[in-house]
């Protein structure tokens, strides 16, 4: 005859084993008796299902689900917030991502601007160069053009 054990604090499954005979109460009621250890159960759990675990509770196997170990965000949670993970079984909560929140608009425009500034930057001394006549604009119509550019999209970025 077989006992099926569950953990003591959660209730789940944790394997099979063989019972053994009580050889007291056997001879009392002549007939075979079988000891029953601690978290233990003589009715056999339920059969394996994905994405759940097998519980006992309340003198019977249930489904619980196992997300232990998954990573998840709430959809509240704002930008750079750090995952979760869930370490119980059972569901996750009713709000919860599996994608991180996403940049806000404003830094994103932020990083905008701050790259084509720094692409002026970079450009600066080719503009000091024609100023000071060591360099032409048609040299460098390219640049110039692309310099234009920058500064209009900054100006949008910024109104």
């Amino acid at each position: 005859m077989n006992v099926y054990k569950y953990d003591e604090l959660t209730g789940e499954y944790t394997g099979t084993e063989t019972a053994h005979l009580d050889p007291l109460e056997s001879k009392l009621k002549g007939k075979d008796v079988y000891l029953l250890p601690a978290n233990a159960t003589y009715t056999p759990p339920l059969a394996e299902k994905d994405g759940y675990v097998r519980v006992y509770k309340n003198n019977t196997w249930n489904y619980v689900e196992d997300n232990r170990g998954k990573e998840y965000w709430l959809d509240t949670d704002e930008y750079g917030a750090t995952p979760r993970v869930m370490k119980e079984l059972g569901a996750l909560p009713e709000n919860a991502v599996f994608v991180a929140p996403e940049k806000p608009q404003y830094m994103k425009v932020q990083e905008r601007i701050a790259e084509l500034k720094a692409k002026l930057s970079e450009t600066d001394y080719i503009v000091i160069k024609i100023a000071e006549g060591e360099a032409t604009q048609e040299e460098y119509a390219e640049v110039l053009t692309s310099r234009k550019a920058w500064r209009a999209e900054i100006n949008e970025l910024e109104e």
